[in-house]
């Protein structure tokens, strides 16, 4: 097998046929041209001295033949064929090589017997060079100079060095010498093109892997951003409307906290080998990073077939997927948006998508959204407060007002509710409704919630009569410290933790009920405590309630405004008033505003009422003031 390599039997590999035939294609012509030119002056020395068939007929030949096949040479140049032809090509090659030798050798011999010891070593000379130029033509050809060798340079080398003529063995000797070394460096030089061809693909192949690989996402296969840009830009040169959407996994991060991130790759490679046959043909697919995925289709159709596949995927969320022995769900919350022509360029595009996508999420997840102008403006809205509330904390810009809740019994002040006001100057009033969500968006809330406790701590020591209600805001809750950082706010204020009542709204606790489950027992274990807030608005299970150690629950105005008109809600109000009482629970009952409404509430079994027909929201001195009168009428 190595002397097959050696002498160049061995099949070559398709790219180093290729490249030998590449350079083959350059040099042959060459070689055929020297061999005319070195002909038609052999056959000239010897015109006049040797037949006409000698020094006319047969170099005639060897041109004809030479100049055909160098034409042909010179007309393929190196183009491009398949492996098996270039092999071909080279083998032919070989063969024609060691015709050519036999008949140029045979001429030559048959010339030098009819000169002098001047022209026969003029024969010699241009059997020498031509072999020596044919050799280094051929390089990168094994078999053909082996071939060359064989049928030139051995038997010429014998004659020379068996002739009795001195200066004859001696150019013998010579000229076995210098084949000999001119060999060995081609067959090296052979075999080093052939490792630098090797090289030079498996270092193209490397290359092309890594551009493959920079495009694509490595846990799914999917393409990346990079690719997902190209191929967008790509659609918009072409003139297609191009539709895109951003899908981000609700609840994926829970997953990955519970079950560790081994589980949550198992689930996004999952979700993405499922993708291509939900979203259908002709659908371009990215994993943009994380949990979020982009999705994108063009034509004239785009729109309506993007909206189609965002409607497939909400309904294949409906199903858990399945890792292993586990059960996992998930959702998904999708924005859409469509550019119909260049002006909108790739990076827009993506914005827009995102854009509609955090909209589709803050409107309650698990849906999908289409974007617009009016969504652009509510950013520009939020980024514009969210600048504002960074300088209102720093300013103290805020203040906090107080609504009492009543004993349903006494009538008197049980409780008061902090709640907070942004004092914007000149500027049009924005409520907590709006802003708060944007502090939760922006990481103040943590900031802007433990100066709420603060404040109302060293407002309500003034009250040691009444406890105080705070409401808690779900970004605060999911911050670890929350807990601790409450305890050092009552033992900077001095304040009793059993005089603090924290709320916190039953969305957040079916949102992130493990978390919710961690965060009230800490609480709890202070002494503080805990309300749950705005009761019969998410779908609360009575296990939920018996898993959590709440002091009071807290019926949503939403029920109290039609509990008299509604049976079904009257209903509703007084089982939730029985499931308390058998859980030890307190209840209250918030946006009461008619003295209809507080007779209801106090028939149905209420503890404690809230809303504008007992009292509006005031500053602490009205508070302080209310209070006093509650203790000269007791008194």
């Amino acid at each position: 097998m190595q002397l097959k390599r050696v002498l160049g039997l061995d099949k070559p590999n398709a790219h180093v046929a290729k490249a030998k035939l590449t350079v083959m294609s350059r040099h042959v012509p060459l070689l055929y041209f020297v061999i005319c030119v070195n002909a038609i002056l052999l056959s000239y020395v010897h015109y006049g001295r040797a037949p006409l068939a000698l020094t006319l007929i047969v170099p005639g030949a060897i041109v004809a033949a030479c100049g055909t096949r160098a034409l042909i040479w010179f007309r393929r140049g190196d183009q491009h064929v398949p492996t098996e032809v270039a092999v071909q090509r080279l083998r032919m090659l070989a063969i024609l090589t060691a015709g050519f030798a036999a008949l140029i050798f045979g001429w030559t011999l048959q010339l030098a017997s009819y000169g002098d010891l001047h022209t026969r070593h003029y024969a010699i000379m241009f059997l020498a060079v031509t072999v020596i130029c044919c050799i280094f033509c051929l390089m990168q050809l094994r078999l053909a100079i082996f071939l060359l060798a064989l049928i030139v340079v051995v038997p010429l080398s014998a004659m020379l060095l068996l002739d009795r003529e001195p200066t004859t063995a001696a150019m013998g000797f010579n000229f076995v010498l210098v084949c000999a070394a001119i060999l060995y460096v081609t067959t090296m030089a052979s075999f080093d093109f052939e490792n630098m061809i090797d090289a030079q693909v498996a270092t193209q192949e490397l290359s092309d892997e890594n551009a493959r690989l920079a495009d694509l996402d490595t846990l799914t296969g999917l393409s990346n951003r990079r690719l997902l840009l190209r191929h967008i830009g790509a659609c918009q040169r072409l003139g297609e409307p191009v539709a895109m959407g951003i899908l981000d996994l609700d609840g994926f991060k829970a997953i990955n906290d519970n079950y560790g991130h081994k589980v949550g790759d198992l689930l996004i490679r999952q979700w993405a080998e499922e993708m291509p046959a939900i979203v259908g043909e002709r659908c371009f697919l990215a994993r943009l990073g994380g949990d979020e995925f982009a999705l994108v289709k063009s034509g004239h159709q785009a729109a309506r077939r993007i909206e189609e596949a965002a409607k497939r995927i909400l309904g294949r969320m409906q199903t858990p997927f399945r890792i292993g022995e586990r059960t996992l769900s998930v959702g998904a919350t999708i924005g859409l948006t469509i550019a119909r022509d260049e002006g909108v360029d790739a990076g827009e595009l993506m914005r827009q998508a995102d854009v509609a996508m955090y909209a589709a999420k803050c409107a309650g997840k698990g849906r999908f959204q289409w974007f617009d102008e009016e969504l652009d403006r509510d950013r520009a809205f939020a980024h514009r407060i969210e600048g504002e509330l960074r300088d209102a904390i720093d300013e103290d810009r805020f203040s906090l007002v107080y609504q009492p809740i009543i004993d349903a019994r006494t009538g008197g002040i049980q409780t008061v509710e902090a709640l907070l006001r942004w004092d914007r100057g000149d500027l049009s009033e924005i409520g907590p409704a709006q802003f708060i969500p944007i502090a939760e968006e922006t990481g103040l809330i943590d900031r802007l919630g433990l100066w709420v406790l603060r404040r109302a701590c060293q407002d309500a020591d003034a009250w040691p009569e009444v406890r105080l209600a705070v409401n808690v805001s779900a970004a605060q809750l999911r911050n670890p410290d929350f807990s601790r950082n409450v305890a050092a706010i009552l033992a900077e204020c001095r304040f009793p933790p059993a005089r603090l009542e924290l709320e916190i709204t039953e969305t957040y606790l079916l949102r992130d009920p493990e978390v919710a489950q961690t965060v009230v027992g800490q609480l709890t274990a202070i002494g503080v405590g805990v309300v749950l807030d705005d009761f019969g608005t998410g779908y609360a299970s009575v296990g939920f309630l018996r898993q959590l150690p709440f002091n009071k629950l807290k019926i949503d105005r939403s029920l109290i405004e039609s509990v008299g008109t509604n049976p079904a809600t009257r209903a509703i109000v007084q089982a939730s008033v029985a499931v308390a009482r058998s859980l030890d629970m307190a209840v209250v009952a918030e946006g009461i505003e008619t003295e209809a409404q507080a007779t209801l509430m106090r028939l149905v079994g209420c503890d404690l009422l809230q809303g504008w027909y007992f009292s509006r929201a005031c500053d602490a001195a009205q508070i302080s003031r209310l209070l006093d009168r509650q203790v000269w009428a007791s008194g």
